[in-house]
Parts: structure tokens; sequence; C-alpha cells
């Protein structure tokens, strides 16, 4: 049946000599329960999240009874008057949500949804190429390719201090919008992923001012400031 409401349901019996009875049932068809899930884009263990399932009929449920499959972790059952309901994973993988709404009506039907509960692991480091000027003296900071699947954005530090949080932008971050003359500068990145867990941070790079020389013929001197984190080397021919 696909819409509620009264419904006649008739039966016939026949014989082999041609005779039949026909009988009639009135019964009533009572109104399916329809939900809608709210589950949070990105689920973490040992962190609470709310998981929503609204029902899309018109007569509200009596109530909801939960099951987080996370046997042994307090509220994996739980019945709610509200159409919502908190737990804290403590294991992760894939879990089947499984909510039924016990309605006025009687009817009781269970619906699902699966979700995947993620760990921190051991979030890498990130290491900087170099640390740079563009065109416009802005400072950009080159970093190696990390390949981690949890990526949520860069914490950019400068001089040990936390300077700012940037999200991913190909293999390079635009750090200042002025130019930073001041060669103690020096920047250094780290990873926080999606369950808010920062990593180590890399070696430190400063931005190098080149300047040259060729007052030998056929021949150009490059010179840097040497720091930690650069070769140690302050002139190349």
């Amino acid at each position: 049946f696909t819409e509620p409401g009264y419904t006649i349901l008739k039966s016939t019996a026949g014989n082999n000599f041609g005779c039949s009875s026909a009988s009639f049932q009135t019964f009533y068809v009572k109104e399916a329960v329809e939900m809608d899930f709210k589950i949070p884009e990105f689920i973490c263990i040992d962190q609470p999240i709310t998981v929503g399932a609204s029902v899309k009929n018109e007569t509200k449920p009596l109530s909801y009874n939960w099951n987080f499959d996370e046997a042994g972790t307090p509220g994996n059952e739980q019945v709610t008057t509200d159409s919502s309901a908190t737990i804290n994973y403590r294991s992760p993988g894939n879990k089947n949500v499984v909510v039924t709404a016990e309605m006025p009506n009687g009817c009781a039907i269970p619906d699902s949804v699966l979700i995947r509960v993620f760990d921190s692991g051991k979030i890498p480091k990130v290491e900087l190429n170099f640390a740079g000027y563009d065109s416009l003296n802005n400072i950009i900071l080159n970093y190696r390719n990390f390949g981690f699947s949890y990526f949520d954005y860069f914490n950019i530090y400068r001089n040990d201090l936390a300077l700012r949080q940037d999200i991913r932008n190909a293999d390079r971050i635009l750090v200042d919008s002025t130019y930073d003359s001041d060669l103690r500068n020096c920047y250094n990145l780290s990873v926080t992923d999606k369950c808010a867990e920062e990593g180590p941070r890399g070696r430190a790079h400063c931005p190098v001012n080149l300047t040259f020389s060729n007052l030998v013929p056929r021949q150009v001197h490059l010179f840097w400031t040497y720091y930690v984190g650069w070769d140690r080397v302050e002139k190349y021919e």
C-alpha cells in the first residue's frame, strides 16, 4: 500500500462446479515512518557528537529508540523524546546507527545510516622546501607534498609564535602581505587534522636575500645569510 487510510480487501473462493462466494474485510493502513538523518561531516573518537533523525510525517513520534553500534560504550542505546541524541565513540571504524521512531498509531519502523568514526593516528611533519618572496614582496612558504588524507589546515609559526591558521593552497602558502625585511624571522608549519589534533612542526626556514658580485670576469658570486635549516654555506661560485 502506498497511501494510509481505510481500504477494503475482497477475497473470492470458488469450486469445480462453478460456485463462488465473496467476502469483504475493511481495515486501516497506518502511516509509514520516514526519516531524514543529520550527521556531522566528520566524526572523531573521544569527541561527543549529536545525531539527528527528523521525521517527515506530520504526526510527532512518541519517542526515538537509538542504537549507535558501539557495544559497551555509555549511551550506546538510548530512548529520547527529542529527535536527536549524543554519543561519544570510543573506537574508530564504520558504525551502523539505527533509530526507531515510535508513532502514536502503533507503527515502529526502524531506519539506519552508516557513519565512519575516525582516529587521528600519526600526523606527519610538514617540511618546507624554502621560504622566499614573490614578485610583490609577499613571503611565500613552499612545502613538500605530505599526502595526509585527514588534513584540515596548516598552523603557521614565526619564531615559535603562532602566526595564524591557513587552509591548503597548492604547494605554497602566502604568509604576509607586507615586506618582511627582518631576516631573523623564521617560519615553520604544522598540520591540524579533522579531529583537531596538531602534529609536530617541521624544520624552520627563513627568507633569504641573495646578493651577487661579478667583479671577476665570467664569474658570478652569490651571497646570502646563513641560518639554521639552510646549508652552512655563505658563498656560491
